[in-house]
């Protein structure tokens, strides 16, 4: 199962549900305090998807053409809700994910923006 990088946002809320995520998604580590280019830098090099609720990191990642090794964007979801509907993202979109998708999911939708290129850039 692929491992994540919890953001600054995500890691304040991580006792809400996000922990059944993380630990079921094998491994995660925090990012405290460094900047979202150094999160998806340093997601990338170790190959974890970034778990956040800031639309920038997709922004980077499509705008800025920062490589990045998957992102999910959890959207108005309840915190106790928030650890199965990461879990469900990862387990029906994994493959899409290991190829650098963008997954934006809300309580009832889950959008995915596929990857067109090998470092995870549309």
């Amino acid at each position: 199962m692929r491992r994540i990088l919890l953001t600054n946002t995500t890691l304040i809320l991580f006792g809400s549900g996000l922990s059944a995520c993380a630990s079921g998604a094998g491994d995660y580590a925090p990012s405290r305090g460094i900047s979202d280019d150094k999160i998806l830098l340093r997601a990338q090099q170790e190959n974890r998807i970034v778990l956040t609720f800031d639309k920038d990191f997709g922004e980077l990642a499509v705008l800025g053409g920062k490589p990045h090794a998957g992102i999910i964007r959890l959207v108005d979801i309840l915190p106790r809700q928030q650890g199965a509907v990461c879990l469900q993202v990862i387990s029906l979109h994994t493959e899409e994910l290991q190829k650098g998708a963008i997954v934006t999911a809300t309580t009832f939708r889950i959008r995915i923006r596929a990857s067109s290129g090998p470092d995870g850039n549309p």
